[in-house]
């Protein structure tokens, strides 16, 4: 229970900053890829307008963020479906993505030795 509240603030305080500080192209890349870990999946079932609830964005800037990660060959998306290509997505992702899963190993590491 413990290392699962250490992960859970942990990922509440880097959501705030990071919904503060980064560009929402970014927060919407460590989404998916955080979506993807959670679920096994690189195939979401994601609607433009479920992705602009999720990170807080209107539909019209996450229709444009998708535009561009697809340009930058990070993802694929059909109507109701976005395919994420991991590595490509890793390198649009904001940092917070990493720290995040840097954190959630370490708290692993840390239960496991107590």
């Amino acid at each position: 229970m413990e290392q699962y509240l250490q992960i859970l603030i942990a990922e509440i305080v880097q959501s705030a900053l990071c919904n503060r500080y980064h560009l929402g192209r970014e927060r919407l890349a460590r989404w998916m890829l955080e979506a993807a870990d959670r679920s096994g999946l690189t195939e979401l079932p994601l609607t433009h307008d479920r992705l602009a609830q999720m990170i807080g964005r209107a539909r019209s800037l996450v229709t444009a963020d998708l535009l561009d990660l697809r340009k930058r060959k990070a993802i694929e998306y059909r109507r109701g479906s976005v395919t994420i290509k991991r590595a490509a997505l890793a390198t649009q992702a904001c940092d917070c993505y990493a720290r995040l899963r840097r954190a959630a190993a370490a708290a692993r590491v840390a239960s496991r030795s107590a």
